[in-house]
């Protein structure tokens, strides 16, 4: 499994290497940097931040006379745990999810989800007095479930009207709505993913997007979209930031079109355009 690991981290294979030694029951330094740094350049941040900080304050991580590679593995934590200080990753709260898994959303050929089938019925009606009267008749109740004792419905209702607001084009304010949805839902990767999508759309900080990308991969690692998502958050970070993050955008957009099911046409258009266009 080490040697596995090692012959990864040597070739960028960033995604390998975490599978490798996430439940590794290790102490040897070395391998907990390789799982720190895989873990940053997969966009686990928080993770990374969290091994990286153990490891690099352990006594004898200073010790002289170590291999040149053990040295550059090091300097390359410490680099990157300092990067992570100045873009005050620890300011990003990512709700803690519950240890009992739940049934994740199916996106549709069309692109749709059925938590949103009730709201898009509802707008569909705009346009005519009764139809208007029927969208406020909505919101009312969705607003009214944000104060429910329900967490489901609460997530649900921020989720909604989180929606609601990017419809109408005001993106800014849905994020609030949205960072609502996960704190009373946080196992639900629909939310997490939409927020990323969203995030991706208001050109925020590449690394925030990831962050909430990588969260509902990890809660929904079968659903194509968010791979895809995460793979343009790490691809923007691979041109902008650090080019390691390359490996984990092609790895992603892979298996973004993987993850397709034959029906999801659309979606596998779009991943196969966006791939060309960025390979250009």
């Amino acid at each position: 499994m080490f040697n596995e690991a090692e012959k990864a981290f040597n070739i960028e294979n960033y995604e390998d290497v975490y599978e490798y030694l996430k439940t590794a029951d290790s102490v040897v330094p070395k391998f907990l940097l390789m799982l720190g740094i895989s873990c940053f350049f997969t966009g686990r941040f928080q993770e990374s931040n969290k091994i990286l900080s153990k490891v690099l304050f352990l006594k004898n991580i200073e010790q002289n006379h170590r291999p040149l590679s053990e040295e550059k593995i090091i300097s390359d934590g410490k680099r990157l745990y300092k990067l992570l200080e100045r873009m005050e990753i620890n300011k990003i709260k990512l709700p803690y999810t519950f240890d009992e898994p739940i049934p994740q959303s199916i996106e549709r050929a069309n692109e749709s989800y059925v938590e949103l089938d009730q709201f898009k019925i509802i707008m569909l009606q705009s346009g005519t007095t009764a139809g208007e009267q029927k969208i406020s008749e909505f919101l009312d109740s969705l607003k009214l479930n944000l104060k429910s004792s329900d967490s489901e419905k609460r997530a649900s209702a921020n989720f909604n009207l989180a929606q609601y607001l990017n419809i109408r084009g005001e993106d800014e304010e849905s994020i609030i709505y949205y960072l609502d949805s996960i704190t009373y839902g946080p196992n639900k990767a629909l939310h997490y993913g939409y927020l990323a999508q969203t995030l991706l759309k208001l050109n925020k900080q590449n690394y925030i997007v990831a962050t909430y990308s990588r969260r509902a991969l990890d809660l929904d690692p079968t659903n194509a979209r968010w791979h895809f998502i995460h793979g343009i958050a790490c691809n923007n970070l691979g041109r902008n930031f650090h080019k390691s993050f390359l490996n984990t955008s092609t790895f992603e957009f892979q298996r973004a079109l993987n993850c397709c099911r034959s029906e999801q046409l659309s979606l596998r258009k779009t991943i196969e355009q966006t791939m060309h266009k960025l390979n250009q």
